[in-house]
């Protein structure tokens, strides 16, 4: 292993379902091991990108780390469109954790938001919740979507631990090719 991988989640879904992403590139990339060391962090929030996860990376991270070190950001892009404070500023960011002896930041955004992903494999959703695929989805965006897809199902849409009930139904590959240039930054961790 040549360097470690410090994945950052805005939340508990993406730390359920990023790894799983991972997984699955591995697969499709037929190694039999991850190339790299994999950390994990969860920052619980988007304005903790810039509090939580510096002192985390300073303190705890790269002190421990013996390889260089990427760091990957997983978030939901929806918060940063169309507002004129966004929560961080993701140049200043990227500086401040380069500037711990980090060799790269990667980012990862969830064009609008994660459930954006989900909806991408209907049929492992629908098949989770039992009913039928529709037509179309009604709903604004992809949260609003989701949870009314759910209410289809007579369940609830749980953001957190508890999306790992139906991430598992989910076509992992199908979300990978939907969504390639997203997630591109994710396969060439392993070039």
């Amino acid at each position: 292993m040549k360097y470690s991988v410090v994945m950052v989640y805005e939340g508990v879904t993406e730390s359920v379902f990023y790894p799983l992403v991972i997984q699955e590139i591995k697969k499709q990339m037929h190694f039999e091991r991850l190339p790299f060391q994999l950390i994990h962090v969860n920052v619980e929030g988007i304005g903790n990108f810039k509090t939580k996860l510096l002192a985390k990376l300073k303190n705890e991270v790269v002190p421990k780390c013996q390889r260089k070190i990427v760091v990957v950001l997983c978030y939901d892009t929806d918060v940063f469109e169309f507002n004129p404070h966004p929560p961080v500023n993701w140049r200043k960011l990227e500086e401040n954790i380069l500037s711990l002896g980090v060799m790269k930041v990667v980012h990862i955004g969830a064009k609008h938001s994660i459930e954006d992903f989900f909806l991408k494999d209907l049929d492992g959703l629908c098949s989770y919740l039992g009913i039928k695929v529709p037509r179309s989805l009604s709903g604004e965006a992809g949260l609003n979507k989701i949870e009314n897809l759910f209410k289809k199902g007579n369940r609830l849409y749980m953001k957190g631990y508890e999306a790992k009930d139906f991430i598992r139904y989910l076509d992992i590959s199908k979300i990978l090719k939907l969504n390639y240039e997203e997630l591109q930054g994710l396969y060439d961790l392993f070039l």
